[in-house]
C-alpha cells in the first residue's frame, strides 16, 4: 500500500532512509530546537496503516510533537513522547494489560503484538540507559558465538534500542538488518546507527528479500513472542545454508523468569531448556550446535542442518579408507571445530614454552559430545584479516588439566606449530582434528609434562606428512 508523506526540503539521513522504503514514508520537521521525523508506517499489528510521530531527540516535548504533527500534515494515532529526566527511571503509569491466558491462545497473535508494540512505544525511554559492564561482556560473548566475518549479512530480531548492534559492527559487518515491533525502538536504532537497515513489524512477516542471512540474533526475544515455534521456523527460513541462529539472554534465566512472573502478558514463555530446545530446533530443521543455560547467561547456537551434510560424507569416506588401521584413528575423525580464540590460563608460553590458543567449549557442545579427553593432532588456520592466515599443523589438548590444580571445567587448548607475531584473541580459529595421540594424563611434574608435549609435537609432525592427512590442509572448511 502506498503511503503519501508531506514533501519537505533538506531531509535528514534518517528521514531519507525511511522515505526510500516502500513500507515507510517520512518527513523531517523542525519544532523549536528539536528535529523530529514524522513516520507513516504500514504495520503488522492488524491496524492497516498507522501514523506515528517518532522523536529523534530525547528533549522533544509533547507540545513540540503536536506542532510537528500539524506541520507535517499527519494525524496523531499513537503519541509516544520521551520524558525529561527519564534516562534511568521507569515510567510509573500503568499500561493496559490483557490476561496471560488469553494472550497465549492461538487466536490472539494480533492482540499480543499490539500489546507488545504499545508497551515499548510508550515506555521506550526506560530502555535508554547505560549498559552495565557485565551485560556488555555478555553481549560481546553472544556476538562472538556467531564467528562473524565482514562479508556476513546479519539480522537482529527484536533489536530493541540496539544493544547488540555495536558489537556486530565491531566485527566489521557492514550489512545489518534490525527488526522490532516498536517504531520507537526502530527510531532509536536509526538515531545511533544510520547505516543499519530497519524494518518495523513482526519477524514472522519479514519479507524474504531482506535475506538470506549468515547469522540471526534472537536476543531477549524468544520468551516474549506469541509463538516460539513460529518465530524459529520463520527465521530458519531466512538463513543462508550453513548459517547460524543465536538465541540468547544476556542476563540469563533468572532475569527472564522474573519478568515472566511480573508481566506474563508481555513475557508469556520461559526460555527453552535442553529438551524443549531440541524439539524447537528439529521442527525448524536446525541442529543444536552449542548450549549454555546458566542463571545469569543463556546462549544457544543453532545451525542450519544443511551445513552438516558434507561432514558425514567425509566421515563415511574416512571409514571406508585405511583410517581405521591408523594407530591414531578415533571415531569422530575428521572433526571440524571453529570458535573465536578465548583467554586461557596463560601458562602455555610462560610455564611450558608451548603457546596455545583456546577454543570456547560452550560453543562446541556437539563436537565434544562423546569425545575422549586427550591429546589430538590436525590442521589449523587463524582467520584474521591482516594476520598470518596460513594453514599449519597443530596439537590440541581437550580436558581438565589434571597436572594443575586450577579448578574444574573442560578446556580446548590448541598449540599451532607456528610463531605468530600478533595477538589473536577474539579472532576465529578453525581446526580439523585428524588423530588422537593419547588420553589425557596427570604428570608428577611440569618437566615431565613438557617432555611429553615435545613427544606429542614430534608425533604430529610425522603423522601429518602422510598423504591421507596432508590433503586436509587444503580442506574447504579451513580455506573457505
Amino acid at each position: 500500500m502506498a503511503v503519501r508523506a508531506a514533501q519537505r526540503v533538506g531531509a535528514s539521513n534518517t528521514a531519507k532512509w525511511f522515505a526510500d522504503r516502500t513500507r515507510i514514508a517520512a518527513s523531517p520537521v523542525k519544532a523549536g530546537n528539536c528535529l523530529v521525523t514524522a513516520l507513516a508506517v504500514e504495520t503488522d499489528c492488524s491496524r492497516g496503516v498507522s501514523l506515528f510521530i517518532s522523536a529523534l531527540s530525547r528533549k522533544t516535548t509533547v507540545s513540540n510533537l503536536k506542532q510537528c504533527a500539524s506541520v507535517a500534515g499527519f494525524p496523531i494515532v499513537n503519541l509516544s513522547p520521551p520524558l525529561r529526566g527519564v534516562r534511568n527511571k521507569r515510567r510509573s503509569s500503568a499500561i493496559p494489560r490483557a490476561s496471560a491466558t488469553a494472550l497465549t491462545s492461538s487466536n490472539d497473535e494480533a492482540t499480543h503484538n499490539n500489546l507488545q508494540q504499545e508497551h515499548y512505544d510508550r515506555d521506550y525511554a526506560a530502555y535508554i540507559q547505560e549498559v552495565p559492564p557485565k551485560v556488555t561482556e555478555s553481549l560481546e560473548k553472544i556476538v562472538n558465538a556467531a564467528s562473524l566475518k565482514p562479508s556476513h549479512k546479519v539480522l537482529d530480531c527484536g533489536c530493541g534500542p540496539g544493544r547488540l548492534i555495536p558489537h556486530i559492527l565491531a566485527a566489521g559487518v557492514e550489512d545489518v538488518v534490525a527488526v522490532d515491533l516498536s517504531i520507537m525502538m526502530i527510531a532509536l536504532v536509526k538515531e545511533q546507527f544510520d547505516n543499519v537497515r530497519c524494518w518495523q513489524g513482526d519477524i514472522v512477516n519479514l519479507p524474504p528479500a531482506f535475506g538470506p542471512f549468515d547469522a540471526i540474533f534472537v536476543n531477549e526475544v524468544l520468551e516474549s513472542v506469541h509463538s516460539q515455534e513460529a518465530v524459529l521456523k520463520a527465521v530458519a527460513g531466512l538463513l543462508q545454508p550453513g548459517g547460524a541462529i543465536i538465541i540468547s539472554h544476556s542476563q540469563g534465566r533468572r532475569v527472564s523468569e522474573f519478568y515472566k512472573k511480573k508481566s506474563p502478558e508481555l513475557h508469556p514463555h520461559s526460555l527453552p531448556d535442553t529438551e524443549e530446545l531440541k524439539k524447537l530446533a528439529e521442527g525448524a530443521s536446525l541442529d543444536v550446535e552449542a548450549f549454555t543455560d546458566a542463571e545469569d547467561f543463556y546462549l544457544a547456537v543453532l545451525r542450519d542442518s544443511r551445513a552438516s551434510s558434507e561432514t558425514p560424507r567425509r566421515r563415511e569416506e574416512a571409514a571406508t579408507s585405511d583410517w581405521e588401521d591408523d594407530p591414531y584413528y578415533f571415531a569422530k575423525a575428521p572433526l571440524y571445530m571453529k570458535t573465536p580464540v578465548v583467554s586461557g590460563f596463560g601458562r602455555g608460553s610462560r610455564q611450558l614454552g608451548f603457546p596455545t590458543a583456546n577454543l570456547a567449549p560452550e560453543l562446541l557442545v556437539k563436537e565434544l559430545d562423546g569425545l575422549m579427553n586427550g591429546v589430538y593432532f590436525g590442521w589449523a588456520r587463524l582467520v584474521a584479516e591482516g594476520k598470518d592466515d596460513k594453514v599449519y599443523k597443530m596439537v590440541m589438548n581437550v580436558g581438565n588439566r589434571p597436572t594443575f590444580a586450577d579448578g574444574a571445567g573442560q578446556t580446548i587448548e590448541v598449540h599451532v606449530l607456528n610463531k605468530y607475531e600478533a595477538d589473536f584473541y577474539g579472532d576465529e580459529l578453525r581446526v580439523v582434528v585428524l588423530g588422537c595421540i593419547r588420553p589425557e594424563q596427570k604428570f608428577s611434574s611440569v618437566a615431565d609434562l613438557v617432555n611429553r608435549i615435545k613427544e606429542d609435537v614430534a608425533i604430529t609432525e610425522e603423522a601429518l606428512e602422510d598423504d591421507s592427512k596432508r590433503q586436509f590442509s587444503r580442506d574447504t572448511f579451513l580455506l573457505g
